[in-house]
């Protein structure tokens, strides 16, 4: 793979990952979304939610970094950077399904 087809292929995951991902800001448990190039990272209103979502997207067989320390709120996804495109739609739309599933529920048990 030649560095133009890695950065394309860059590009392409961070347009996935905004198009896909790019409104979960919204989520009240959710106070930050980045994305860039195939990272993307959430961060969230406790550390709690951040080890829900994270056991959720480790259920589901999405890499992710589990947050460090007790009191992280980061959320770190991890796809490969030989993932296709159709692999990164895939990842991102489990990302925004456990989110909004681990995430809504624990709002209304709130």
């Amino acid at each position: 793979m030649t560095t133009d087809a890695l950065a394309d292929r860059q590009r392409r995951a961070e347009d996935s990952a905004r198009r896909i991902l790019g409104d979960i800001a919204s989520f009240s448990a959710v106070t930050e979304f980045c994305a860039d190039g195939g990272l993307v990272w959430l961060r969230l209103a406790t550390a709690e939610h951040a080890r829900a979502l994270t056991a959720a997207l480790a259920e589901a067989r999405v890499l992710v970094r589990p947050p460090f320390g007790p009191d992280s709120d980061v959320v770190a996804v991890l796809p490969p950077l030989t993932a296709d495109p159709a692999d990164l739609e895939k990842i991102h739309g489990t990302v925004r399904a456990a989110a909004e599933e681990v995430l809504t529920v624990r709002e209304v048990a709130a």
